[in-house]
């Protein structure tokens, strides 16, 4: 099923190619398919050990920790919790918020007040306990899942990603 969806995602993109060549059966659109833990295409520990030491010390830093014990945070971990019943966030949590609002499917009530625009949560400013709490949960699982991409100068970034051959 991957796969098809794959050819239907390239189908269209290379729609231009596919009728130069007169016949959408014969174009030849190369696709990357590889085990998890042999993919190069992404951030892969089993290929590269020390990106998982890199990846660590960023959310060791002094700096991750201050972000994660600011109000912001306390604020939305708190309301993860009294609401949503979760001890803590999942990396998936952007994933599944937006696949539930882009599919126009029912939000939980206690995050039913989005207003169909994301933009940064001001650090600086009071907001009520509970006001425009998808949005702030959101940014905090942004926030959270791209702080090691970013850390260090994107260390870990650079390091996971370089060369894609051996």
């Amino acid at each position: 099923r991957t796969l098809m969806s794959g050819q239907v995602l390239l189908r269209g993109l290379f729609e231009q190619e596919l009728l130069a060549v007169g016949d959408d059966e014969t174009a030849i659109i190369p696709l990357h398919t590889a085990d998890f833990h042999l993919d190069v295409l992404g951030i892969n520990e089993h290929i590269c050990p020390r990106t998982d030491d890199v990846r660590s010390e960023a959310y060791q830093s002094d700096e991750y920790k201050q972000w994660a014990n600011s109000m912001e945070a306390n604020t939305v971990k708190a309301f993860l919790q009294d609401h949503l019943g979760m001890d803590e966030m999942p990396f998936s949590m952007l994933d599944c918020l937006m696949t539930t609002i882009c599919t126009d499917r029912s939000l939980p009530e206690p995050l039913n007040d989005y207003d169909g625009s994301l933009g940064p949560t001001p650090q600086n400013e009071e907001l009520a306990q509970d006001e425009n709490m998808f949005e702030r949960i959101a940014n905090f699982a942004t926030q959270n899942y791209t702080f090691a991409y970013k850390h260090n100068d994107a260390a870990w970034a650079k390091l996971g990603m370089g060369p894609l051959w051996k």
